[in-house]
C-alpha cells in the first residue's frame, strides 16, 4: 500500500511539475522587440476585452472599436515620431561629445570619463536602494 501511495504521489508530483513548465515564454504584456502588432490588431483586441469585460451591446462595440482604432492610429503616428526624436537626440549627444574630445587633451577624457562612469554606478546604486 505504501507503494501505490508513493507512486501515486510521484506520479502527481511529476505531472505538476511538467504542468507548470507548460506555460512557458515571456509574459503577454511584455513582448520581444521587433513584434510589430497593427494598431487594427491592437484596436481588435482592446474592443474584444472590453467587449468581453464590460459586456458591450452590438452598437456599444462598433462605437468602442471606432474610437479604439482612431486612439491606437494616432497613437502609432507618435510612437513613430518618438522613435525618430529618440535616434535625432542620440546623433546630437555623439555629436557633442566628439566636439568635446577634440578639444579636450587625453588625459582630460580619461578624468572626463572617470567621472562619467562614476554617475552612471551612484545612479544604479540610488535605483537599487529605490526598489
Amino acid at each position: 500500500m505504501k507503494k501505490v501511495a508513493l507512486m501515486l504521489g510521484l506520479i502527481v508530483a511529476v505531472g505538476l511539475g511538467n504542468a507548470s513548465y507548460s506555460q512557458d515564454g515571456p509574459p503577454p504584456h511584455k513582448r520581444e522587440k521587433g513584434t510589430n502588432v497593427t494598431p487594427e490588431e491592437r484596436a481588435a483586441k482592446r474592443t474584444e476585452r472590453m467587449k468581453t469585460e464590460l459586456s458591450l451591446s452590438e452598437q456599444q462595440t462598433k462605437e468602442v472599436g471606432a474610437l479604439n482604432l482612431k486612439h491606437a492610429q494616432e497613437m502609432d503616428v507618435l510612437q513613430k515620431q518618438m522613435e525618430a526624436l529618440r535616434e535625432e537626440m542620440k546623433q546630437k549627444r555623439d555629436a557633442h561629445k566628439a566636439a568635446i574630445d577634440s578639444v579636450l587633451t587625453e588625459e582630460q577624457r580619461k578624468i572626463l570619463q572617470a567621472k562619467i562612469e562614476e554617475r552612471k554606478e551612484n545612479q544604479e546604486e540610488k535605483r537599487e536602494q529605490g526598489e
